[in-house]
């Protein structure tokens, strides 16, 4: 937690947001039996990307090229 407090307090965008994580953190270690907890919620995407553009791929100098370039 207080890694959690250091990281949002450095960030100067949601640093007066710092009592209501804590509150929302404090709400979901109720829920769970601990102090302190965090939920997450996976994202589902609507697009989605061909098997042939993920593997086998490489970054060279900013831009992808594929293995047969």
């Amino acid at each position: 937690m207080d890694l959690k407090r250091e990281s949002v307090l450095a960030n100067t965008f949601i640093k007066d947001w710092w009592p209501e994580f804590e509150m929302h953190c404090k709400f979901r270690g109720t829920e769970y039996g601990c102090h302190h907890a965090e939920a997450f919620v996976p994202v589902h995407t609507v697009a989605s990307m061909p098997a042939r553009n993920l593997y086998p791929n490489w970054w060279s100098y900013g831009e992808l090229k594929l293995a047969g370039d």
